[in-house]
């Protein structure tokens, strides 16, 4: 398996659960949204959308790249009310 792919993976907690194939699997769009939302960390609508994009264009149907996800991962959302927005981020799904 690529390291790359692998180290993804390992951080998404998903070692035995995600293989390099699911992620192959993947839209374009899909891959770099899921290479954003690695981190664990919480990411708002417009990065999501930036990341789906290509060539600095955002993609208007960005956060639809979340739903591909959901096989595999959970997605939290959680209300920014600072921003009056919501905030996503992923976990994997237990097993």
């Amino acid at each position: 398996m690529d390291p790359v792919t692998l180290q993804k993976i390992r951080a998404l907690g998903g070692e035995g659960i995600l293989n390099e194939k699911d992620i192959a699997d993947f839209s374009d769009a899909t891959q770099r949204v899921l290479a954003l939302m690695a981190d664990g960390c919480w990411h708002g609508a417009e990065d999501i959308r930036a990341a789906a994009g290509k060539n600095g264009t955002p993609a208007t149907e960005g956060l639809r790249r979340l739903r591909e996800l959901r096989k595999f991962f959970n997605i939290e959302k959680a209300r920014d009310r600072a921003f009056r927005s919501f905030t996503y981020r992923l976990t994997f799904k237990a097993r």
